[in-house]
C-alpha cells in the first residue's frame, strides 16, 4: 500500500496481512489454472504441441534420444521434467497442457512476491492482472509447449536478482541458487543467454549505481552458461536445423506490431485507472493542501528499474540479430514471452506512481476515502479480469476433430499427407491412421514453402527415435519404387505430387474433390 496516515495504515494492513496479502494473486493464479484446465480438454492437440508429446509419452532413454535430435530445437531440461509429470497425470497430451499453465501461475505468484517487496500490494496486483490476461502469455499457458516454463523460469531469476542486489555480501548458498536458475534457463531454451544476460546487466548496473563488487554475482551467473557446453555439439545441429525454418525476416511494421501487442483493452482500462488515481492526488493536493511527495527510490527498487531496460530489450537486439544476412531469424513471440516480465515491472512501477497520496498527512478521513477506492478499484478490476477468464473458456466451443479423409476412400490404398500438421493430426485422432503416410523427400522439401526442408528433417527424427509409433513415416524412393495404388492429399505449395508425381510416366493420376489424386502405376 502506499503512503497514507497512520489509521489508513491500519485499515492497509487489516487489508494485507501476511496471509490475507496473497489472496488476489491466488485468485488470479486460480483463473488462469482453470481457464487453461478447461480448453485443455477443448483444444485438439496440434503439431507442435505433438512434437512434445511424442518424446516425454515414451520411455525415459527415448526421450533423452529425442532432445539429441532434430524433433525439437531446445535444449532437454523441459523434456526430462514433464517426462514424469506426464507418465503420473495419465500420459495424455492434456497432462502436458496443464504443466504449460502451471508454469504461468509459478510466474505470477514469483513476480508478486518480487513487486510486492518494492511497489506494495495494490499497484503489483494491478500490474500482474494486465500481464495475466495477455493474450500470447494465455495462448502459450495452453500450450504443450516449454515456452512459459521458461517464464517461470525468468521469474525465479529476477527473485533472486532482487536478493542478492538487497545485500551486500550474498550468501553462498543464495548464490548457488543463481547459478542453478541460470543453468537451467540455458538448458531450457536458446534465448536463455538473452535473458541471462539482461540480469547481469542488471548486476553491472546495480553495482555501479551502488558501488559495489559486482564479481560474485556476475560469476554466479555465467557459471550457470557452463552447462551448455557439453550441449553444444548438439546445439549446432539445432542450428542448423533452424536455417531451415518458417520464421520471416523481421521488418520494422513487425517489430511495432509486436509492441503494440501489448496495447489490449485490459491494458488501456488499466491505464485508466492510473490517469483517475494520479489526477485524484493532483486534485486533493490542489484543493486541500500538501505537497507533491518528491519521493526517492524505494529500496529494492532500484535493482528492478536497472533491469527493466534490459528486459524490454531483448525483442530489440532478437531483431537486430535477426536481420543478419545468412542468420537464423529467431523473432516470434514465443521467443521473446519472458520480456512481459520487463512490461509487468514498468506497469507496477506506474502504478505505485499513480496512487501515492500527496496530500497533507492530517487529513485523515480523505486518505480512508482514498485507501478504500484504491481497494475496491483493484478488486473490482481483477475479480472481472478473473470471471471473464473462466466465463471465456467455459464458453468457448470444443474443437471437433476435422472430417477423415479415409471415410470417403474405401478400401485399404494408402494417403500420401504432403502437409506435415494435417498428417501429425490425422496420425493422432485417425481410428485408421495407419492408411496415412508421410513420405520422406528432402530434396522436395527444399523446393516447398518456407518450413518444407524442417519439416522433412523433423519427421526424419520421429521416424528414427519413434520407429514403432511411426511406420506410416516412408522415405519417397522405397515408397515410389513398391507403390502399385494410392490416393494423394495435395496441399497447395507443397511439392512431392507435383515433383515425383505429375511428370513420371510410371504413373496415372486421377483429380477428386478436396484437393485428393488417386495415383496407379500403369500396366507394363
Amino acid at each position: 500500500m502506499t503512503f497514507a496516515p497512520r489509521r489508513a495504515m491500519r485499515l492497509s494492513r487489516a487489508w494485507w496481512r501476511p496471509t490475507s496479502q496473497w489472496f488476489l494473486p491466488a485468485l488470479l493464479a486460480a483463473a488462469v489454472t482453470a481457464h487453461c484446465a478447461i480448453l485443455a480438454g477443448k483444444r485438439l492437440v496440434w503439431a507442435d504441441e505433438l512434437l512434445s508429446w511424442y518424446p516425454v509419452s515414451g520411455s525415459f532413454g527415448a526421450m533423452l534420444g529425442a532432445t539429441t535430435d532434430t524433433i525439437n530445437s531446445a535444449p532437454p531440461l523441459y523434456f526430462i521434467l514433464a517426462w514424469p509429470w506426464t507418465h503420473l497425470l495419465g500420459n495424455s497430451p492434456i497432462a502436458l497442457r496443464l504443466f504449460s499453465g502451471l508454469a504461468t501461475v509459478a510466474a505470477i505468484l514469483l513476480m508478486f512476491a518480487v513487486l510486492r517487496r518494492v511497489y506494495g500490494v495494490l499497484p503489483s496486483i494491478l500490474a500482474l492482472t494486465v500481464t495475466a490476461v495477455d493474450p500470447n502469455l494465455l495462448y502459450q499457458s495452453e500450450q504443450a509447449r516449454f515456452h512459459t516454463f521458461f517464464v517461470a523460469e525468468v521469474a525465479i531469476a529476477i527473485l533472486i536478482y532482487q536478493k542478492i542486489l538487497a545485500r551486500r555480501s550474498p550468501s553462498f548458498r543464495l548464490l548457488a541458487l543463481n547459478t542453478a536458475i541460470h543453468a537451467g534457463m540455458m538448458l531450457t531454451s536458446y534465448v536463455a543467454l538473452f535473458y541471462s544476460t539482461a540480469i547481469l546487466v542488471g548486476v553491472l548496473l546495480y553495482s555501479l549505481i551502488r558501488r559495489r563488487s559486482p564479481v560474485r554475482p556476475c560469476l554466479s551467473i555465467v557459471l550457470g552458461w557452463v552447462v551448455l557446453l557439453p550441449w553444444i555439439p548438439i546445439l549446432l545441429t539445432h542450428i542448423e536445423m533452424s536455417k531451415l525454418g518458417w520464421i520471416p525476416v523481421p521488418t520494422l511494421a513487425i517489430l511495432r506490431t509486436y509492441f503494440e501487442g501489448y496495447i489490449t483493452s485490459d491494458f488501456r482500462f488499466f491505464a485508466k485507472i492510473v490517469v483517475a488515481f494520479a489526477a485524484v492526488a493532483a486534485m486533493t493536493t490542489l484543493f486541500w493542501g500538501g505537497r507533491w511527495r518528491l519521493e526517492g527510490f524505494r529500496r529494492r527498487e532500484i535493482s528492478l528499474l536497472v533491469l527493466l531496460p534490459a528486459l524490454l530489450g531483448i525483442p530489440f537486439a532478437i531483431y537486430v540479430m535477426s536481420l543478419r544476412s545468412g542468420g537464423n531469424s529467431i523473432f516470434h513471440e514465443r521467443y521473446m514471452l519472458a520480456s512481459i516480465l520487463g512490461w509487468t515491472i514498468l506497469l507496477a512501477h506506474v502504478a505505485h506512481r499513480a496512487l501515492l497520496m500527496r496530500h497533507r498527512r492530517d487529513l485523515r478521513d480523505l486518505t480512508l476515502a482514498l485507501t478504500a477506492a484504491q481497494i475496491i478499484v483493484t478488486l473490482a478490476f481483477v475479480g472481472d479480469n478473473v470471471r471473464r477468464m473462466v466465463k471465456t473458456a467455459r464458453h468457448a466451443a470444443a474443437e471437433a476433430v476435422p472430417p477423415d479423409v479415409v471415410r470417403d476412400l474405401p478400401g485399404l490404398e494408402p494417403i500420401v499427407i504432403e502437409h506435415v500438421h494435417e498428417f501429425l493430426t490425422w496420425h493422432f485422432y485417425s481410428p485408421q491412421r495407419s492408411r496415412y503416410l508421410f513420405v520422406l523427400d528432402p530434396e522436395v522439401g527444399s523446393k516447398e514453402m518456407a518450413g518444407g526442408p524442417l519439416n522433412h528433417a523433423i519427421m526424419g527424427a520421429l521416424k528414427r527415435r519413434f520407429p514403432s509409433q511411426f511406420a506410416e513415416v516412408v522415405p519417397s524412393d522405397e515408397f515410389l519404387r513398391t507403390a502399385s495404388s494410392f490416393y494423394v492429399r495435395h496441399s497447395p505449395g507443397y511439392q512431392w505430387s507435383p515433383v515425383r508425381l505429375q511428370q513420371n510416366p510410371a504413373f496415372e493420376i486421377d483429380t477428386l474433390p478436396d484437393n485428393l489424386l488417386h495415383v496407379r502405376r500403369k500396366s507394363q
